[in-house]
């Protein structure tokens, strides 16, 4: 992406996120207000009239400027996410050259991909108690801009979530009582993002956690089978390898989550089924069944403790486990929290 097209889509970012913000009321009061007192004091009464009608029908039809507003957010976040894909796309490119980048610390996300998107922090001050934004949402944004960051998709995950996440809630408005449960699907977003084959998915994992300055993870495994998933097997490699001192870990509070799994997956057995049904899992179920997996391989996580703001974090030191619950909020500025517990994101 050239200088000249980068600052044009900064622009357009901006301008769409300005009409976001620019309600019928705003547009009544702080815009067609003022300039009928204008023009009232400067006797230009037809100007004063097309003022009145305007403010009128902004009021009027609010709801479909709100949607405007709405849709003009989604489309920033989705430009700027490709921005980011690329960004993560490219940084992966000069690693596999033998040229890595110097210019920004890596962050690397590895997530539960069946969850990523339906996991939230605790938030007191919300209606439901739950954070608008999603874990992910959360983390992600404090880290973009000074960070690359990366994370995993498969193929069959997709790439357009915020259409999806349109058409899904079209007539979604702010004027809604219950506009603060879709933000988070709306407004989602997330680390740069590159596509792995399982062909060569591991050896892309190798060299990602060999050249991040910070490694980020949700330690569950969505399936209930007794065999390791990529999850498993990413954390169980990183403790071999004495990386864990660079990662911090979230512990999400008690919640429940909606999965998509394979339908011929069994406890026994992953499944392999192109046809998925949906699964209501508990998370501390889920956190409990992934930390006797990693127990039996040696890998010691803490015991599942809810939290009634944010989430917890820990870290590993030596034989150290340190724990810290942050709150919502405070996740979007992560070197606040990676400071408290003695990780330095830029080594």
């Amino acid at each position: 992406m050239n200088v000249s097209a980068l600052n044009r889509s900064s622009f357009i970012n901006v301008l769409r996120r300005a009409i976001w913000y620019m309600s019928a009321e705003r547009i009544s009061w702080g815009v067609l207000f003022p300039l009928q007192l204008w023009f009232a004091l400067h006797g230009r009464w037809v100007w004063f009239g097309i003022c009145v009608v305007a403010s009128t029908f902004v009021l009027v039809f609010r709801r479909t400027i709100a949607n405007i507003g709405v849709l003009a957010r989604i489309r920033a976040h989705a430009s700027e996410q490709r921005t980011l894909d690329t960004d993560a796309q490219l940084y992966l490119r000069s690693l596999r050259a033998g040229k890595p980048s110097k210019s920004e610390p890596l962050v690397l996300f590895l997530r539960p991909f069946s969850a990523d998107r339906a996991i939230h922090g605790k938030d007191p001050s919300s209606p439901n108690g739950f954070d608008k934004a999603t874990l992910e949402t959360r983390l992600a944004s404090g880290f973009a801009g000074q960070f690359t960051t990366i994370a995993f998709s498969s193929r069959l995950e997709g790439r357009d979530i915020w259409g999806d996440a349109w058409v899904d809630q079209f007539d979604a408005s702010p004027y809604d009582a219950d506009f603060y449960k879709r933000e988070g699907r709306l407004f989602y977003q997330r680390p740069g993002q590159i596509v792995t084959e399982d062909a060569n998915w591991f050896e892309t994992f190798r060299l990602l956690a060999e050249a991040a300055s910070l490694i980020v993870s949700i330690p569950i495994d969505a399936s209930p089978s007794s065999e390791q998933s990529s999850t498993i097997v990413e954390l169980l490699d990183l403790c071999a390898n004495c990386k864990l001192e660079k990662c911090i870990f979230l512990m999400p509070p008690e919640q429940s989550v909606w999965l998509l799994r394979p339908s011929d997956e069994t406890e026994t057995r992953r499944g392999t089924d192109q046809s998925w049904s949906p699964q209501e899992r508990k998370m501390s179920s889920l956190w409990e069944s992934t930390r006797a997996k990693l127990a039996r391989s040696g890998f010691t996580v803490p015991q599942f403790r809810d939290t009634s703001d944010g989430a917890t974090i820990f870290t590993f030191s030596g034989n150290e486990c340190r724990i810290s619950v942050v709150k919502s909020r405070e996740l979007s500025n992560p070197c606040a929290y990676t400071k408290a517990l003695g990780v330095d994101v830029r080594t």
